[in-house]
């Protein structure tokens, strides 16, 4: 959890209040519980601070939490399980789930502005017995900011800009809020070596050495009403990106535009109120919509595979409803017993494949939409959910308590699968708690996996779902002025899916272990410290060699002081360490990357309702890359980020 500093401004009084109380949170147990006394390593970031320290999204601001990396784009990894946007950890919005079965994905929530969120909280470690699928290496929960009225405008140094704003009323009865915003970059010069073209004697058909494409765009519409017990909200999340250095590590040429259109949308209905006696309800009903839309990718220019080159598109739509409801009983006097049962049904549409090669031969054609046999994944796929769970919280003593899970689901395409979790918190006083958990979690085969189809590529409708079991033993030691947490932990992975050989196999085992260490220090009320620091390794079970792409440390430190009642500066230290190569590739170790940020937020003096915010990122224009796969692609790694210069002005309307 982040302390916050003391401020002169509308927020505080929240950061003193908060300075006293402990952290509330639902998301390991689903019933309302401290922070430090639930079950696992629960991370709780809140939005008002991240945003005066500079951070611009949710993306971002994981990358202040100990085990997390975030690379690219969108690419996030819990303790090294490192996977293109989601794909094994869950994504929340307010509560409601967003990743989809296609390809276990959740990127536009991962780029919502800062200035939207409330908090973020975050499981690290399996969360299966309580939030079913995906729940595999961690958890994240992006909660909304309530009753605000607010507008920001936003520009960088290399022509990027956004807009936003927040609008929150009252009418009769109902509580509403609506949340909004845009941006759109260009992207950076980011200059890359050469591509797998020249490994093949082909460099002169290729564009690299060169800039690689890498704009983006992002919007976002939240609504958001309330009445006494019951809520609805609906949304709609985008993320449109260019094709990087290229699907077939190929660069495509640096004029390519927005390759990549991701679409989170929703509908749910909530109700949580209390029934009679002892017992409270939750329960919700919903749609959830994904749509990925591959725009006229480049694959190969003319001259590698055909006279005319290779462009494709792509596109599905997965239509999701889901029903769940969770009794909560509290009559015992020590135990809180909580009883759920959810049903999802989830469905495939408009489904199809497009390009300028004939997909059997690849010859040159006119660009043509394919049959649906040709399309990339099979029609009408479908798969439904049956899920109940349960969960006992028990006080054994006012210093020792348990906590209990067990969850089954049943799937119509997978076997049932049963996921437990057990975990002792132990308050020896204020000042020291004590913890040991062992959990199980499971991640089921995207419907990629299971039904991929096309030239040289199939899905493996008999891959088996991942699974994990977990141990971890934490330590938090709490005084007036700082925090220090310590967490171990060590992992069993069994049947980890794979591509290779143009399919989805179950192809290997791995263990994980490492340590997590979260320091908070608050040395005076103007001044505070946040750092951060995971040694950790994941290896072949087999060979007991570390997995490619992987680091075994990482690291951050962010200090913040209020110069002025109105003026806050910052200055943030991320590092990560070597990467591991594979071990057919010959190239040593990628370097440790060392990025640092500074900046500051004003809040002008005579218009408290106006404030300046600026950052500098990657000051010192180190040259952070991030590693590629194999030696034939990229050989000198891929850039990621330059030096840049961004600068925002926000106004709240009273």
């Amino acid at each position: 959890m982040l302390v916050r500093p003391v401020q002169a401004d509308a927020h505080s009084d929240e950061a003193q209040l908060l300075s006293l109380l402990n952290e509330m949170t639902e998301l390991a147990t689903k019933t309302r519980m401290n922070q430090d006394y639930v079950p696992g390593v629960v991370s709780v970031l809140h939005g008002h601070q991240l945003e005066r320290q500079g951070v611009a999204t949710v993306f971002e601001a994981l990358g202040r939490i100990p085990g997390v990396e975030i690379a690219g784009y969108d690419t996030v990894s819990f303790r090294n399980l490192k996977i293109w946007g989601s794909g094994k950890h869950k994504v929340m919005l307010d509560g409601m789930a967003l990743d989809d079965a296609v390809q276990a994905d959740a990127s536009p929530p991962l780029m919502l502005p800062i200035e939207m969120v409330d908090r973020i909280e975050v499981i690290r470690g399996p969360g299966s017995a309580t939030h079913g699928e995906y729940a595999f290496a961690g958890v994240i929960n992006i909660i909304t900011r309530k009753q605000i009225r607010r507008g920001w405008v936003q520009f960088d140094s290399f022509d990027g800009k956004g807009v936003g704003g927040q609008w929150s009323e009252k009418t009769g009865a109902i509580d509403w809020q609506m949340h909004l915003h845009y941006n759109d970059s260009p992207g950076q010069d980011l200059q890359v070596g050469e591509d797998i073209l020249y490994s093949m004697g082909l460099g002169a058909l290729s564009n690299a050495p060169g800039s690689a494409p890498n704009s983006y765009r992002n919007r976002s519409l939240i609504v958001q009403g309330e009445m006494a017990d019951w809520s609805l909200q609906g949304f709609f999340l985008e993320a449109r990106w260019s094709a990087g250095g290229g699907i077939t590590s190929v660069l495509p040429p640096a004029d390519t535009g927005h390759v990549y259109v991701e679409q989170n949308s929703g509908l749910q209905l909530s109700y949580r109120g209390h029934l009679q006696g002892d017992w409270d309800l939750q329960a919700a009903v919903g749609w959830r919509g994904y749509g990925v839309l591959q725009n006229r990718e480049p694959f190969y220019p003319a001259g590698v595979v055909n006279t005319g080159g290779m462009t494709m598109s792509s596109h599905v739509q997965e239509n999701r409803y889901d029903l769940s409801a969770d009794l909560i009983y509290k009559g015992f006097s020590d135990h809180t017993l909580l009883m759920g049962a959810a049903a999802s049904r989830l469905k495939l549409q408009d489904v199809w494949s497009a390009g300028d090669y004939d997909p059997t031969t690849f010859a040159t054609i006119p660009w043509q939409r394919f049959s649906p046999d040709s399309a990339w994944m099979g029609q009408g796929v479908s798969r439904t959910i049956l899920s109940l769970y349960g969960q006992d919280q028990w006080t054994i003593h006012d210093k020792l308590s348990m906590n209990v899970g067990l969850r089954f689901d049943r799937y119509s395409d997978l076997k049932d699968a049963l996921t437990p979790r057990v975990a002792l918190v132990y308050r020896q006083s204020g000042q020291r708690i004590y913890k040991a958990q062992y959990a199980q979690a499971f991640r089921p085969p995207t419907f990629l996996e299971k039904s991929l189809q096309g030239p040289g590529l199939a899905g493996n409708p008999d891959v088996r779902p991942e699974t994990m079991r977990s141990v971890e033993l934490s330590h938090i030691r709490k005084a007036v002025d700082n925090t220090l947490s310590l967490n171990l932990f060590y992992s069993e992975y069994n049947d980890l899916i794979e591509f290779a050989n143009g399919t989805y196999d179950n192809s290997r085992d791995a263990i994980s272990y490492g340590v997590e260490v979260e320091y908070n220090w608050q040395p005076t009320a103007k001044t505070s410290l946040h750092a951060g620091f995971t040694a950790m390794r994941l290896l072949d079970e087999e060979d007991h060699e570390p997995f490619a792409l992987t680091t075994d440390l990482l690291g951050f430190l962010h200090l913040s002081h209020q110069l002025t009642p109105s003026l806050q500066l910052f200055g943030t230290l991320r590092a990560t360490g070597p990467y591991h190569r594979s071990k057919t590739d010959s190239r040593p170790e990628l370097d440790p990357q060392l990025i640092f940020n500074t900046g500051g937020d004003w809040q002008l003096p005579k218009m408290q309702d106006l404030s300046l915010g600026w950052k500098v990122t990657n000051l010192f224009n180190s040259n952070l890359r991030t590693p590629t796969a194999t030696a034939s692609a990229y050989s000198e790694d891929f850039p990621t980020h330059l030096r840049a210069i961004w600068l925002k002005l926000s106004y709240r309307f009273q």
